[in-house]
């Protein structure tokens, strides 16, 4: 079999967790030398350190948009949308105590809770719109007429329904990218068929929502190789990968002196 050209699901995966990992390197051990050059030293040290955090962090901004984009993939094709969102729900679980100790040092914390909430809200707000659009094609056939704009239009109103209560849900909850994710999560699946123009959309989304965000427009281009495969999948690896590395940053801090 010829092999297809361009990026596969798994090494879009790959190149977020590592792009993620790097992300909470920065926002952990980073955050913390820069803590401490504030607390005693040099104008210049304050600098360095504060570039390198940033750094870090500009590199993160690549994941969250990829993770979007491959949510939106599984819930097209993945073979049981419930089991699919049991995976990520007890992930977001098993996840929050490794998060809060990473992030706050501490083993409950309401400040915000982790990505895999985020993703979870994200899935079930479209499983709705999509179930909400079957209805109303069933008790309205044909009410766009010929127009594929208002076909567009129609399906994108009918969706914000369940979207809306989950982008505020996820506000509420202080979700990690919170409504805003939520947001990049329908971005996707609205413009499912084209995905690089889903992509540049998904880092204008995220930019408005932080500047910083547009650092996250090498995903364009990752999302824009992606080939339509799946690739080599090592799925529990990846949704281990979340709280372990979380769990060893905390651990580092730790031994380092800065929790």
């Amino acid at each position: 079999m010829e092999k297809k050209q361009g990026i596969s699901g798994a090494a879009l995966k790959w190149m977020a967790i590592i792009c993620m990992l790097i992300d909470h390197i920065g926002a952990t051990v980073a955050l913390q030398i820069y803590y401490q050059a504030v607390a005693g030293g040099s104008a210049e040290a304050i600098n360095q350190a504060y570039l390198f955090y940033y750094v870090l962090r500009c590199i993160g901004r690549f994941s969250f948009p990829v993770y979007c984009f491959l949510l939106v993939e599984g819930f097209y094709h993945t073979g049981s949308r419930g089991r699919y969102l049991r995976n990520l729900a007890v992930f977001a679980l098993v996840s929050e105590i490794p998060f809060d100790l990473a992030f706050h040092n501490s083993l409950f914390n309401t400040d915000d809770q982790n990505v895999f909430l985020t993703l979870s809200i994200g899935l079930t707000a479209l499983w709705l719109a999509e179930l909400l659009w079957n209805w109303f094609c069933e008790r309205f056939p044909g009410a766009w007429g010929s127009s594929p704009a208002a076909f567009f239009l129609l399906r994108f109103l009918i969706g914000l329904v369940p979207v809306i209560p989950a982008a505020l849900l996820a506000e509420a909850l202080n979700t990690d990218y919170g409504g805003w994710g939520v947001a990049l999560i329908y971005a996707f699946y609205m413009l499912h068929d084209q995905k690089t123009l889903a992509a540049v959309t998904g880092v204008v989304i995220m930019t408005v929502m932080q500047f910083i965000e547009i650092f996250g427009f090498p995903s364009i281009i990752a999302i824009h190789c992606y080939n339509g495969t799946r690739g080599k999948q090592m799925k529990y690896f990846f949704y281990l990968f979340y709280p372990v590395h979380l769990l060893i940053l905390y651990g580092v801090c730790k031994l380092l002196g800065y929790y």
